[in-house]
Formats: C-alpha cells, structure tokens, sequence
C-alpha cells in the first residue's frame, strides 16, 4: 500500500475557492475520482499515476510506468479498483494495468491491443459491472485511421474483447480522437472526430449503443467545421461527452463563431455543448457556453493587451473538457487568450489562464467564467488535453502549464492541480 504524504509543492488561491497545486512535470493530464475520497491524477512525459485518498488534499509519491510511451489516463472504480492504460513502447499499441488496493500495487492486463491505436478512453458500466474503452486503429500523424472502436472488460481490465465499431464513416472520412461515456441505466454514448486531408477536423459526430457495446447506432453530426471557418488543426479541436442520470448526455467541443468588436468582423473560437435528454436519440441545437456578454468583453480585453497593438486575432477558447455533477450541472474548463500577450526574450507570447463556468443544460445558461490559474504566457497551451470530474464534494481539474515557452508543440511542461468545493 502507498504511504500518502503531502506534495511539497506551492499552493495558492486562484479566485475566492480553488485550492491549486503544482504536482511536478508532465502532460496530458487526466483525473478521476471513485466519489468515495479517492483521486487519480495520471499524466505523460513522465507517465504517472498520483493518488489522493482524501479528496484530493494530499497526495503519494507518484507510481511511473516505463514502459510508457504516453497518453496514459485513468479510471476510478469502486472499492479501491482503478484502471490505468497508456501507450505501451513494447508493441506499438495500448496496454492496461488493473490496481486493487487504490494504485499501490498493479498487474498487467492481456488485451487485443498490439497494433498502432491512439486516444484511448475507458469508462465504466456500472450496471453490467464491466469497463468499456474506445479508441481509434490509426491516428493522424501515423497510420490512416481504419475506424474508432469499443473494447469491453468484465474483469476490470485483465481481459479484453472488441466488440464494435463506434462509427460508420465511408473511406476517405477518417475517424479519429474518439472518447466514450456511460449513462446509470447502461447505455454507451461515443463520439469521434471526423478528417480527409489528416490533419484538419472536418466534424464532431456521435453514436449510442443500447446492449453493452455490442452493437452501435444513432450516428449522427453535432457539429461540421468547413477549412474556411479558421484554423481546425488537430490538436486545437478535442471535444467529448458528459452524460447525467439515464437519458441526459452533453457534447462538448470547439467551435468558430462570428464576433464583432467594434464593428470589425473576426472568427471567434469557442465552447460550444449539444445536449440531448432522451438517451442520445435527439440533440438540442449548439449553444456557445459562454455568454454573448462574456465573448464580446473578453474579445475586447484581448484586443487591448496585443504587443504590439494591431488588428484583433482570432479570440481562442481551447482544450475544453466537462464534467456533471450531482445535481445535473455540466462544469467546463478550458484555455483562453483574453489575456493578451507578454513579452518573453523580448518576444511577445500569448498569455493563457485556465478558466471554469457552469452550464445548465435545461436553461442553456450559464454562469460568468472565472479564473482557475495564474495566466502563464506560452505560444500554445501544452497539448493534448486537459481535464476535470467530480464527486459529490469537489470538483477537480488537471492541466499543464509550458510557462514562458515559445515552442507551439510542447506536450510537456508543469503538471497542475485544483480542486474546490461543490457545496
């Protein structure tokens, strides 16, 4: 069993409530919780696991997988079960460890998995007792993608079976950068991104399965990108899925929109959410997460920080992820660039902070977004993605923070920390 100490590491308030820790280095990074006092946070580069056994308020040493190429996350399981799964250096492919004494000790699963797959994500079916994970065979930047796929589990991840194909696109519409979520009475939500030229996303997309994994259908488009809406590049474009109670699941992901500041026109990239409430069989129209109040003054708070000044870049919310909580609340976190830019070297960088609102699906509403991170200046918020979960205390949310660099393709750089309370 791991001895859980406190992280010597600076804490500090970011707004009135978020506690925030830097956890040390690493990228990509995920959390999860079991909703019982423990918390996950994995990252890559180096590939981790850091386990809190009291909501988050302290943390163990870290456990570090060799064997790792990266984009590791994990999934919290009841009674001290956790899954852990990552790119595995030894056949350029995936593989899974399964913990049950809460990531003290793990063991090696044997998985269908030895083949080059990307962008896996695990999710737990709590009314057939089983975990089921998507994942694309093929990713952009490697081999063309022959599809996104489901694997299920019933022993927590010793052993694997593939089931299904999440999506139905034709040749030439590869899928990739796929993600899965469950509901409580057993249906299987999916959703991938859509490329031709395997490099620019062409659309978001989603489907349903209602017998396991078995079988999936309802495969429909939430959202199109045509090449002429602004820069749809691969890694600016991740998105997902929330889903709450039995028929209710969110789609979020980002998006152009037209801004006019001060009656010039710019493209403006935003949070955008579908969500449908009778089990993913229809969606409600796109609604941008933030505010129209809220896009226009930080466009304008963008415009007014610029070195040096000049005509108003896209305005750029990024690496949005969500998460419900118990009472039917979809929490999102995400990059923005109202901060303008700073000068590093004497360059000007863009200056990033990470910031949460609250959306009510019933109402299309939400809250003003606030502040989670000190804003850090950087040419790009470190890739891939970032991400938050909650239980019925806190809500907890990871990301990286490539302070002060100019390099646009960092994966890597400090691994961050927050949590705050929901009540």
């Amino acid at each position: 069993m791991a001895t859980f100490l406190p992280i010597l590491s600076l804490t500090l308030m970011a707004g009135p409530t978020w506690s925030v820790r830097e956890m040390g280095s690493g990228g990509e990074s995920f959390v999860s919780t079991d909703g019982a006092g423990a918390v996950y946070v994995s990252s890559h580069l180096p590939t981790q696991l850091i386990v809190s056994r009291d909501y988050g308020t302290t943390f163990g040493n870290p456990t570090v997988f060799e064997d790792s190429l990266g984009d590791m996350v994990s999934l919290a399981m009841p009674e001290g079960r956790v899954l852990v799964t990552y790119m595995n250096r030894e056949v350029n492919g995936l593989i899974a460890r399964t913990s049950r004494d809460f990531g003290g000790t793990f063991t090696k699963g044997a998985a269908p998995f030895d083949r080059p797959l990307d962008r896996e994500w695990p999710a737990y079916d709590a009314v057939r007792k089983q975990v089921v994970m998507t994942y694309s065979d093929g990713y952009i930047g490697g081999p063309k993608s022959k599809g996104t796929y489901l694997s299920v589990s019933a022993d927590d991840g010793q052993t694997w079976k593939e089931t299904a194909r999440t999506d139905n696109e034709p040749e030439g519409h590869y899928a990739v950068d796929p993600h899965v979520t469950t509901s409580t009475d057993g249906k299987i939500y999916a959703f991938w991104n859509t490329s031709t030229d395997y490099d620019k996303v062409d659309s978001y997309r989603f489907s349903r399965s209602l017998d396991g994994g078995k079988t999936f259908d309802g495969h429909f488009t939430l959202q199109t990108l045509p090449p002429s809406s602004g820069d749809t590049q691969e890694r600016w474009m991740l998105g997902g899925l929330a889903a709450f109670g039995a028929n209710t699941v969110s789609a979020f992901y980002v998006a152009y929109s037209k801004l006019t500041v001060d009656e010039a026109i710019t493209n403006s990239l935003q949070v955008f959410v579908r969500t449908s409430t009778d089990g993913g069989k229809t969606f409600g129209p796109a609604v941008a997460a933030l505010g129209a109040s809220e896009r226009l003054a930080a466009a304008k708070e963008l415009q007014g920080k610029l070195l040096p000044k000049g005509p108003l870049p896209y305005p750029i919310v990024v690496e949005v992820w969500g998460a419900y909580d118990s009472t039917g609340i979809l929490h999102l976190v995400y990059f923005d660039n109202r901060g303008g830019h700073r000068l590093v070297n004497g360059n000007p960088l863009p200056v990033w902070q990470l910031r949460h609102l609250q959306f009510d699906p019933k109402t299309g509403k939400s809250s003003p977004s606030k502040p989670v991170s000190e804003p850090f200046a950087a040419a790009r918020p470190a890739m891939d993605f970032i991400s938050c979960c909650t239980d019925a205390k806190n809500l907890y949310v990871t990301w990286t923070e490539n302070r002060d660099s100019a390099n646009a393709w960092d994966f890597t750089g400090k691994l961050m920390f927050a949590h705050r309370s929901l009540k």
